[in-house]
């Protein structure tokens, strides 16, 4: 997996290049160096902490994490053959491809292990970039540290799902957004657009996050302080200039998707009512099948509103009884406060740089919504997965704000060793502590199903059950499969 890291470095790369941070941010300029080594051991030590150390204190007696995974084997299956038209309607063709790749040459679960493993090491290094552009390196290796140590977050990395690649893509897209709103310069609204244009090919949940950050990007490429000349004409055509910066990944994302994306592909608003409608005291009977169902390029562009409507007005129905799952309430509810204080740190310490503010909030928005749907509608961890990212970067910027800020009281000097070396200490467990992975607190997962089982007792007679089960007999045939994840087992 060393060849991933160069995926770390050309992040660096496009950072360098498109966010020369000006005057009006706490953080540092981007530099080659520490940079390109701080991304690199973020993703790479994000990766080893949640996919070989902290999921054997939060996962109970099994190895991974798998709900629904015959579906999401069946449409891995397709890829790996080429046959992307056979992608299970409910999952997104784009998420396939990369384990599909993967498992021509390592089975469909080295497909899954190896694509969990890139995408914890993007998530690890989005999330250094977003809280690093607040608050600078210190807040960014915090933040990337105390990710680490939740449940939902570290599971992604034994999660056989889609769901660590669509994490990946919405963090680094915040990333983008943050990135924007302090730099705002030509590179950095291309990059912005190229976020919001990857979230919405990945996934059509990806349609929240792009809102948020194309609006954090156009508000600050149009109000936010920059040194230009003071021609008002000069001002508008380099407004107008970001603005087109911003539309081109957008126009480019919008052609891949009608082209390419099955016609068959379920949208946003038909997901949004399978999944409220199966939540625990949803009310409201059968539902007809919506009028607007948002497809990225296939939906046009004045049906969006009209789908978001739609999709407001059957929460409002049928969503209305549902309550708070008592797993996702344990998972999040002992974060909730913590997270608050810090972030209440964060606003005194950067409350003389509201861009920096906004390039965190703006871009939090969908998370924080994803993760409220979870606790109130499924608790699975791979759910709450989604939305936690944000309260890390929140908890490592506001940390260091209350430390290392202004009226803080760590000289220059230690901040980095003093937070980075206390914080280890913490978040590992050597030292008993409420942040340990052992803390009475902390609650336990058990995975659903186990490929093993799988192959000794097919579960059903369905289609895609009994696809996934000829997958895996295959892989195992032609000794590809991996014997970690092939069994409950830690």
């Amino acid at each position: 997996m060393l060849w991933s890291a160069w995926i770390l470095v050309g992040w660096v790369a496009l950072l360098r290049w498109a966010a020369p941070l000006d005057s009006n941010s706490r953080a540092t300029p981007w530099a080659w160096l520490a940079d390109g080594a701080a991304v690199v051991v973020c993703g790479l030590g994000f990766f080893i902490a949640t996919t070989l150390w902290f999921p054997k204190y939060y996962l109970l007696n099994t190895a991974l994490v798998a709900s629904d995974f015959a579906q999401y084997c069946e449409s891995v299956g397709a890829a790996q053959a080429g046959t992307l038209g056979l992608v299970h309607p409910q999952r997104s063709m784009y998420e396939s491809l990369l384990p599909g790749l993967l498992a021509r040459g390592y089975g469909i679960m080295g497909g899954f292990v190896l694509s969990a493993a890139l995408s914890q090491m993007l998530i690890g290094a989005g999330v250094y970039v977003w809280a690093r552009t607040i608050g600078g390196r210190v807040a960014g290796f915090a933040a990337v540290m105390l990710g680490a140590t939740m449940l939902p977050v570290a599971l992604l990395g034994r999660t056989m799902t889609f769901y660590p690649q669509t994490v990946a893509v919405m963090v680094c897209a915040a990333a983008t957004a943050a990135v924007a709103a302090n730099a705002r310069t030509p590179a950095a609204m291309l990059l912005a657009g190229a976020g919001a244009g990857l979230a919405l090919l990945w996934d059509v949940r990806g349609l929240y996050w792009a809102v948020a950050v194309l609006g954090t990007a156009l508000v600050a490429g149009i109000a936010g302080p920059s040194a230009e000349p003071a021609s008002r004409l000069r001002r508008w055509v380099n407004r107008a200039a970001r603005i087109a910066l911003l539309s081109a990944p957008l126009a480019l994302s919008w052609w891949v998707a009608h082209t390419y994306t099955p016609w068959n592909a379920q949208g946003l608003t038909v997901q949004t009512i399978n999944f409220v409608r199966d939540a625990p005291g949803a009310s409201g009977g059968a539902w007809a099948r919506p009028q607007y169902d948002f497809v990225w390029g296939r939906t046009a562009f004045f049906d969006i509103l009209p789908a978001l409507q739609e999709i407001a007005a059957f929460n409002r129905t049928v969503g209305a009884g549902v309550a708070a799952h008592g797993l996702g309430l344990a998972t999040v509810g002992p974060w909730v406060v913590p997270v608050t204080l810090c972030g209440l740190g964060m606003l005194w310490g950067l409350r003389r740089n509201p861009w920096s503010l906004f390039g965190f909030f703006a871009p939090a928005v969908p998370f924080v919504a994803s993760l409220w749907s979870a606790i109130y509608v499924n608790g699975h961890p791979r759910y709450l997965g989604v939305g936690m990212p944000c309260f890390a970067v929140c908890a490592g910027v506001g940390l260091v704000m209350t430390l290392c800020g202004e009226g803080g009281r760590v000289p220059l000097r230690w901040r980095a060793p003093l937070v980075i070396g206390v914080l280890g200490l913490l978040v590992s467990g050597v030292v008993p502590n409420w942040l340990s992975p052992v803390a009475p607190w902390r609650s336990k997962f058990a995975g659903e199903q186990y490929p093993g089982v799988m192959l000794a007792n097919p579960p059903s007679s369905l289609a895609a059950d009994a696809r996934c089960v000829a997958l895996l007999a295959e892989d195992r045939a032609h000794q590809r499969q991996w014997p970690l994840y092939d069994a409950p087992a830690r």
